[in-house]
């Protein structure tokens, strides 16, 4: 192994590669040196490690030429690194739903930007429910109002917001990602709902009073006596 040798020709953007060596007396801390090229042993013996330095950056790479004896070199090798977040990461995106009508609850609603937790079982936990409607599934409406959903469920689309027809202009609800297998989860994400009203209702007449008046003569027909509402209005 000591006879691979990698050299970086490209370094990390958002970091730093260091060997890590041992003090003199095993009372002194290790040292942390920048390195510009370490060997399979280095690899193989946890020696090389990668600083990370700007926490807005989650993914970064360096370049490396792999040589050996009696070998070709192996040129511009990129070694990808995925910056793992404290908490689990949530991109969430208002919808818009016709009123008495449904809207899908899909990736571009909510969307868990990271491979490494979209590869694990990201359970969605409803901390508050929307008021005007309810999130159902698709494949079991039987349970009406879902109080949690899988990230599964919401690639495949089969989690919808389902809108009570109600006279209401806006609507929300909010949740959380959870992935109990690391015990990790993302902060709470609230999804605002515009929901754009139809002229469903009939007008309902409130007044009709009989209107009195001179034979050939002329009156004013007012709200007093005639008059009607349109809830949609």
């Amino acid at each position: 192994p000591q006879d691979i040798v990698f050299t970086v020709t490209i370094p990390p953007l958002s970091g730093f590669l260091v060997a890590l060596s041992q003090g003199l007396t095993s009372e002194e801390p290790p040292d942390l040196d920048p390195i510009q090229s370490f060997t399979q042993e280095d690899v193989n013996e946890g020696k090389v490690l990668y600083l990370h330095s700007n926490p807005e950056v989650q993914s970064d790479q360096f370049t490396v030429d792999i040589t050996a004896n009696g070998v070709d070199a192996l040129e511009g090798v990129v070694v990808p690194l995925e910056i793992l977040p404290i908490s689990v990461p949530l991109e969430v995106h208002n919808i818009t739903v016709a009123e008495g009508n449904t809207k899908a609850i899909s990736m571009e609603v909510l969307n868990i930007p990271s491979t490494y937790f979209s590869a694990l079982n990201v359970e969605f936990v409803v901390l508050q429910g929307p008021e005007h409607g309810i999130l159902q599934s698709t494949e079991r409406p039987e349970e009406g109002n879902l109080h949690t959903f899988s990230w599964f469920e919401v690639e495949q689309q089969l989690i919808q917001y389902v809108h009570d027809g109600s006279e209401s202009f806006a609507d929300a609800f909010t949740v959380v990602a959870n992935v109990s297998e690391v015990n990790q989860q993302s902060q709470p994400k609230t999804v605002s709902i515009e929901v754009i009203p139809s002229n469903d209702e009939a007008p309902v007449v409130l007044i009709n009073r009989e209107l009195q008046m001179p034979e050939g003569g002329t009156a004013e027909i007012t709200r007093e006596l005639l008059r009607s509402e349109d809830e949609d209005t």
